[in-house]
């Protein structure tokens, strides 16, 4: 049974040590994520367990293990469990060897954290042949090992920490630990996560550089939108052309319903420019399915031109197109780094009513930027991005070309 420590018997010196940890990851934007998921988990004190422990959503701290350990060590051992909750590992173990799986959750932690730079504590789990593997590929390596020479692993042991159950009674603030079921634990989990991703956008790419990729890619499949990219797009042309719409040329469609409706927008669209990332991530293909796409938007709302002009870590090229033939003599340029300044500095001096980007994202944009004009960023394969000036529109790079 686990015997919880009211905080006020708890050391002064330990309490104070955890603070100074907790403040110091807080304080680094390096660490945004870890430290945002961090302040969310309920912290207990006991001396039921050796080191730190968690139960899915709950963090456990012997105060007499943590008195020995200097400031980025405790730093350490609080981010090694929080790992274990954001990776839900808990939830994750089904019927696999207890012991066996803490250990292949340990390895896979406890090398991120030490590649990181974070001081590791004496006798853990560390061996980056499992860099870059999942728990379920270490777990296996470890298993298979056992099953070829028997007793090979008895002498592994996750000495850094016990998974537990929730424990019944009251935390070490006085406040009854909630009954929970693994499924109300994995949605308060994935809100963890989603406010630590945000936190750490917020943050800088600094912070976003160390959130977990397969963390990252989950919230994305998990946030993406399910609007249609080129309806969005649409109903922002719409916008921009509305002023210009027409009534004294109704649209054939609207009289065939009976309905008065607004000519075609190509007057009051005036001219749209388009920007299209050729960096180095972007293949021919995907820029012909850009230029493509942009031929879709002229063909459908009559603009009186249409201005392209393509960017890496310059403006690499400028293209007035007035008709569709000239769509085909657009060739690819670029393939460098990726800056957004130049094609936001040119949209000042050209009679462009918007801009339309077609990017990743993976720039620096700060509000100093802002041309001034309706910017519209169609992001692909990025759904955390969010711009400082702007409305955005996210879509992936295979749902190009379909919907026309």
């Amino acid at each position: 049974m686990t015997a919880i420590i009211p905080m006020a018997d708890v050391d002064k010196e330990a309490k104070e040590k955890v603070s100074t940890a907790k403040i110091s990851l807080m304080t680094n934007s390096e660490y945004t994520f870890f430290a945002t998921a961090l302040i969310r988990l309920n912290l207990s004190y006991t001396r039921s367990i050796k080191t730190l422990a968690t139960d899915g959503l709950n963090m456990f701290i012997n105060p007499d293990f943590v008195i020995k350990l200097s400031n980025r060590q405790i730093a350490f051992g609080l981010l090694h469990e929080v790992m274990h909750v954001i990776y839900e590992h808990l939830n994750r173990i089904g019927s696999r060897d207890h012991r066996m799986w803490n250990i292949a959750t340990d390895y896979v932690i406890n090398n991120q954290l030490d590649n990181m730079g974070l001081d590791v504590i004496e006798g853990i789990c560390l061996d980056h042949q499992y860099d870059n593997m999942s728990a379920d590929e270490v777990y296996a390596r470890i298993k298979d090992k056992e099953k070829k020479q028997p007793g090979s692993t008895s002498g592994l042991s996750p000495n850094f920490d016990d998974f537990m159950q929730t424990p019944a009674g009251n935390d070490s603030n006085g406040n009854p630990f909630p009954s929970v079921t693994q499924d109300q634990v994995t949605q308060q989990v994935q809100d963890i996560v989603d406010q630590s991703i945000v936190a750490s956008q917020q943050a800088g790419s600094k912070a976003m550089g160390n959130v977990p990729g397969q963390v990252l890619r989950d919230y994305q499949e998990r946030t993406r939108p399910i609007i249609d990219w080129k309806t969005a797009l649409a109903d922002q042309m719409y916008a921009i052309g509305r002023q210009g719409s027409s009534f004294k040329r109704p649209s054939r469609r609207g009289l065939a319903q009976n309905l008065t409706l607004p000519g075609k927008l190509g007057k009051g669209l005036g001219r749209i420019d388009f920007a299209i990332d050729t960096s180095g991530s972007v293949s021919n293909d995907m820029f012909t399915q850009f230029v493509s796409e942009i031929a879709h938007v002229f063909d459908r709302f009559k603009p009186k031109e249409i201005g392209i002009m393509q960017f890496d870590h310059d403006l690499k090229a400028r293209d007035v197109v007035k008709n569709t033939q000239e769509f085909r003599q657009i060739k690819m340029k670029g393939g460098g780094g990726t800056l957004i300044e130049p094609v936001l500095q040119k949209l000042q001096d050209i009679p462009s009513r918007a801009l339309v980007v077609l990017t990743d994202g993976y720039f620096h944009l700060t509000k100093s930027m802002d041309p001034k004009k309706p910017v519209i960023w169609c992001i692909y394969d990025n759904p955390t991005w969010r711009p400082t000036f702007g409305s955005v529109i996210h879509f992936k790079v295979e749902d190009l070309g379909k919907g026309k």
